[in-house]
């Protein structure tokens, strides 16, 4: 089908005036012929005034791209393509640095196309889809390593079980009655001995037997108790060992089943408990006897109640004078509500409406992810979590709550 030159060259144009991006013709000398509506409209959005050039708000705008339309030497085709370049805004409200991306090329000798768009919350997203992707990659490299850790651990502890099971096995298979039976068999024949070596030898030769007896007999109930008790922590430390294997899994089953909280709770705190006391804390824990059944994902759970728990740890400044964390669970009607109180370094007002916006982070080292990850897991549970400070210097208080 033909189509007119004039009706070709109308559409042509309609779709360069309408064209999502800013396109800018000039000539050789820099002089603009003509510029579509979106060029127009960004040129306009970092103009001081509305009569500013546009030629020279590009050449402040992005002087490197500029410079390299003023070198270049005339080859129809790009002079260069997709170039990102950082715009200073300085007119309201958007002012601070965005994004543009920009491209040129000859179009003949007299004609220089330019196109370029604002891209910065494209360019946003993608930074934070990489920084993701390298948190993940850091926090699985972690999570490997701490595996193996664990692993080493759970062989180291499971050969020292194998020894100390092995000594309690002697102890089982040693006559502890040879030593009382000499002195039974010395008691009824003192008579006897004593018309050789006299009675007062007869009978010390029989308290010292009873004594070694006696002696020999406390001190096997003594190692009885000694490796009942490291089995015990053998086997409390694997319990641990196991909860950390799950935490460092972090996989989330995807089936809600019934947890229980204070079981959870108390899980999390002995894993602490020796940073705890290493950094001089008073852990003070009051936990309802009432069922604290909920349906959910007990890693998550943990994940959660772990990071609130080192974030106190961590708020609490080691020269402090007060170094105390106080964990709560009661159950409501309703709910069941645990609160997680230090007397940490606290935080103001404009910190308390950032603390949950990811990549928001108040410590030097820290990725801004965790109490976003744990909104995002306690209302994945149909939970609610708030926390609270009277101000810097004077600790804080996260309220979790769960409807039954």
């Amino acid at each position: 089908m033909h189509i007119e030159s004039t009706t070709r060259e109308k559409r042509l144009n309609s779709i360069v005036g309408y064209a999502p991006v800013g396109i800018v013709q000039l000539d050789p000398a820099g002089t603009i012929i003509e510029m579509n509506a979106k060029a127009h409209g960004l040129l306009q959005s970092v103009a001081s005034c509305s009569n500013e050039d546009p030629f020279c708000l590009l050449k402040t705008m992005a002087p490197i791209a500029m410079e390299k339309l003023d070198k270049a030497e005339y080859h129809e085709g790009l002079i260069f393509k997709n170039e990102v370049h950082i715009i200073e805004y300085d007119k309201a409200p958007e002012q601070g640095q965005r994004y543009w991306q920009i491209s040129a090329s000859w179009i003949d000798r007299q004609c220089i196309v330019l196109a370029f768009d604002d891209i910065t919350e494209q360019h946003q997203q993608q930074l934070a889809m990489l920084s993701a992707i390298s948190e993940k990659a850091v926090e699985q490299g972690k999570s490997e390593l701490a595996a193996d850790i664990l692993h080493d651990i759970g062989n180291a502890v499971v050969g020292l079980g194998a020894h100390i099971t092995r000594i309690r096995r002697g102890l089982d298979n040693t006559k502890d009655n040879l030593l009382t039976g000499l002195a039974d068999f010395l008691q009824t024949q003192e008579a006897q001995i004593a018309t050789s070596i006299g009675e007062a030898k007869a009978a010390a030769a029989t308290t010292m037997a009873r004594s070694l007896a006696d002696n020999h007999q406390e001190l096997h109930a003594a190692i009885r108790e000694s490796v009942n008790g490291q089995l015990a922590i053998l086997a409390h430390i694997q319990e641990i060992l196991n909860i950390q294997r799950q935490y460092v899994a972090g996989k989330e089953t995807g089936a809600r089943l019934q947890v229980n909280l204070r079981g959870v709770i108390m899980d999390s705190l002995s894993m602490l408990t020796a940073t705890v006391a290493k950094r001089g804390i008073q852990l003070h824990s009051t936990l309802t006897e009432e069922p604290t059944l909920l349906r959910g994902d007990r890693t998550r759970l943990m994940q959660v109640v772990m990071n609130l728990l080192k974030n106190s740890i961590e708020a609490i400044d080691l020269a402090a004078e007060t170094k105390t964390i106080t964990v709560s669970l009661e159950r409501t009607a309703t709910e069941l509500e645990l609160t997680i109180t230090d007397s940490g370094c606290g935080f103001d007002l404009d910190t308390a409406g950032k603390l949950f916006g990811r990549g928001f982070t108040t410590k030097p080292t820290g990725t801004g992810l965790g109490l976003s990850n744990c909104r995002e897991i306690i209302e994945s549970h149909k939970g609610t979590i708030t926390i609270a400070s009277a101000g810097l210097g004077k600790g804080a208080s996260t309220l979790i709550k769960f409807m039954l």
